[in-house]
């Protein structure tokens, strides 16, 4: 289960359990950022629960739940154990919330930093891409590391004409 914010776009709580009960649903809200308003779907576990804002419970389409929806798909795509349960099962419930807090954090950092780039271009410039998110990060003792994940996965063909002092 996650909640998300849309304005910086974060995941900001998440819970793994084998099932959805109030108990999980309240402490996320709990532990979560107070937020003006909460958007849930039609499940009946919902409605239990004590928000801090308004609560707006749509049973009919997923308009006010969309951001969600689209993490909740970026999760499945990229932790595949959340993808098929049939191809690739969890090893135990503390590893997978492992993954998905390292997971969490990553991702916050990256959409964090794509929030920052959109409020300091113009409409029209070029959009965000994985390269300014990576840039800051050649200027560490990572770069090397970073560069050839880089090479080796075709993102780049060479890391030719990079200009990274190797030594310090």
């Amino acid at each position: 289960m996650t909640m998300v914010s849309r304005e910086p776009r974060q995941i900001v709580g998440f819970d793994i359990a084998f099932d959805k009960s109030p108990e999980c649903i309240q402490n996320i809200v709990d532990n979560a950022p107070e937020a003006e308003y909460y958007c849930t779907d039609g499940y009946n576990g919902y409605v239990d629960i004590i928000y801090q804002g308004k609560h707006i419970r749509n049973i009919h389409d997923k308009i006010d739940i969309f951001t969600v929806e689209e993490v909740n798909a970026d999760l499945r795509h990229y932790i595949p154990v959340l993808a098929r349960r049939s191809r690739c099962l969890p090893r135990s419930l503390e590893t997978l919330k492992a993954v998905v807090t390292v997971f969490v954090d990553a991702y916050n950092q990256f959409c964090l930093t794509k929030f920052r780039y959109r409020q300091k271009r113009k409409n029209g410039e070029l959009p965000f891409s994985f390269f300014d998110f990576l840039t800051p990060l050649l200027a560490t003792s990572h770069a090397y590391y970073i560069l050839l994940f880089l090479v080796y996965f075709g993102i780049i063909e060479s890391a030719e004409g990079i200009m990274v002092n190797w030594e310090n």
